[in-house]
């Protein structure tokens, strides 16, 4: 009778070791389900929980993943008869719930409110379910329901990042674009790492992320007297803290050929000096002395032989944004050269923008070149006319001193002639208009200006050229394909008048891209 006690309670015991071994094996097969759930690999887990419930018909919690899973990948009548299936088995909240979100990605918002209505049933205070109906009210585009919805959540469970922004949302999409954002900020406030707010406020998604900008354009001079073209290679880094500060810096070589030609070598001669003595020679054998002269040689040899243009330009700038709809910029770019013009070169540039739709900017500019010095005044005004086609306009004014020679003839026999240096004031103006469309995956945009204008800022970036901008055009095209990538290509033309009187005009083609981490 003691034997076959003992016999039955080691084989109750090896019973429940044998029910235990298959529960652990159950929850592992479990356990690489979820890793791939979790991974968004729904289509492999997919096949993995359906033949999981071939097993265990009555679990439950694997009919919801299944429901989720198929929502995932669209399968939407799977995704009811998992959940329905779920509800079956064990009632309450969760196959109710997958329900309502089933409804609402399918597009029946009103089934979806009505699941969302079967949840509240069970569970009044329900978070999850209350955001789904105002969701839903929010595509049919019943906003005051909507509203009304959120404000019993928000008196229920308190004001919370995601209700003040979907209220952010509803504002926005009835047009109230000051009332959003109001809204936005203050879900910001209360969550400033909340996903949909940092979207809506044209957030990165990490209060601290680095953007690295590479860059490179190439250009070439038509229609003057001393040919030359060239490329510009560097780039330009970004740190943003706290959503607020952003310190920035980059450096740039430019490289241009020099390339003269006949008709160059001739204006090189007729310099401030020499332009004095050419008027004496009126006879053939007078005028081949003239430019067999040792000082027209040398300039004949300087402008053949001359290096190339090499100019380093180093920029930082440094910028605060206190309340996302104004933003303070200070930004500094020191330039170094192998030739007298530009070598030393400092500017440096403060600006102010507010607004949102509308925006409003001033900027001032010191500019210190060896050769000449001054101020540039920017005026910005932006604003969006149409749908998403945005217009941009700058009026640009300068105060400028540039260095001139002046020569003065002493005598014929022997010829000695005087040199002096002079600044004389030039105030130029010029204006600039931009047309832009965005899309979600790209924009394209361009525009013109015309007036004139001596080594301005213009996009944040100094244009160092010794002839005076007088016009040009301009295009471009960005591509976003995702968040935190761009690519860049534009295009453009702008006309000069250098100190020939000549009007040349120069072509440039630049591709800078963007890349966020």
């Amino acid at each position: 009778m003691k034997s076959s006690k003992f016999t039955i309670i080691l084989l109750y015991i090896y019973s429940l070791s044998i029910y235990s071994q298959s529960v652990k094996y159950i929850d592992k097969r479990m356990e690489k389900i979820d890793e791939k759930i979790n991974s968004r690999d729904c289509k492999t887990a997919l096949k993995e929980l359906k033949a999981y419930v071939k097993d265990e018909s009555e679990h439950a919690i694997a009919y919801l993943k299944i429901g989720y899973c198929s929502i995932e990948t669209k399968q939407y009548d799977n995704a009811q008869k998992a959940f329905e299936r779920a509800e079956e088995l064990s009632s309450g909240i969760d196959a109710r719930a997958g329900l309502q979100y089933m409804y609402l990605e399918k597009g029946e918002f009103e089934k979806s409110i009505t699941a969302g209505g079967n949840v509240l049933t069970v569970d009044p205070y329900n978070l999850t379910a209350r955001l789904r109906i105002a969701d839903a009210y929010m595509r049919m585009e019943n906003f005051s329901k909507a509203e009304k919805e959120l404000t019993t959540i928000s008196t229920i469970h308190g004001k919370t990042a995601d209700i003040a922004w979907n209220i952010g949302k509803i504002r926005y999409l009835q047009g109230d674009t000051d009332e959003a954002f109001y809204q936005f900020e203050n879900a910001y406030d209360l969550d400033p790492l909340h996903p949909g707010t940092r979207y809506s406020l044209g957030l990165p998604k990490n209060r601290l992320s680095i953007e690295v900008s590479p860059v490179y354009s190439h250009y070439h001079f038509s229609a003057n007297s001393i040919k030359s073209g060239g490329d510009r290679r560097g780039g330009y880094a970004n740190i943003t803290l706290f959503d607020k500060w952003n310190i920035g810096g980059g450096h740039f070589l430019d490289t241009v050929g020099n390339l003269s030609d006949t008709k160059g070598n001739l204006q090189s001669l007729v310099s401030d000096t020499n332009v004095l003595y050419y008027p004496i020679y009126n006879s053939p054998t007078l005028i081949e002395t003239y430019y067999n002269l040792p000082i027209n040689q040398y300039g004949i040899y300087k402008n053949i032989f001359s290096p190339d243009f090499r100019l380093h330009q180093s920029s930082g700038h440094i910028s605060y944004t206190p309340d996302f709809k104004t933003k303070i910029k200070i930004s500094h770019h020191k330039l170094e050269s192998n030739e007298p013009y530009t070598d030393g070169s400092a500017i440096t540039d403060v600006s102010y923008m507010i607004g949102r739709d509308v925006q409003y900017g001033i900027a001032g500019t010191r500019i210190l070149f060896p050769k000449h010095n001054g101020y540039q005044a920017t005026f910005t005004f932006k604003f969006r006319f149409f749908n998403n086609f945005f217009s941009e306009s700058n009026a640009i004014a300068e105060t400028v001193n540039v260095q001139s020679y002046k020569a003065e003839l002493k005598s014929l026999s022997p010829y000695y002639v005087y040199t002096s240096e002079n600044y004389d004031r030039s105030n130029l103006g010029a204006f600039q208009q931009t047309i832009t469309y965005s899309h979600k995956y790209f924009t394209i945009g361009g525009g013109g200006r015309a007036g004139e204008l001596y080594t301005p800022i213009i996009g944040d970036m100094p244009i160092i050229n010794p002839a005076i901008l007088r016009s040009g055009a301009f295009g471009f095209i960005s591509i976003h394909p995702f968040e935190g990538f761009i690519i860049t290509i534009a295009n453009s033309r702008d006309y000069w008048k250098n100190a020939y009187g000549e009007t040349p005009h120069s072509d440039q083609t630049k591709i800078t891209g963007s890349i966020r981490f």
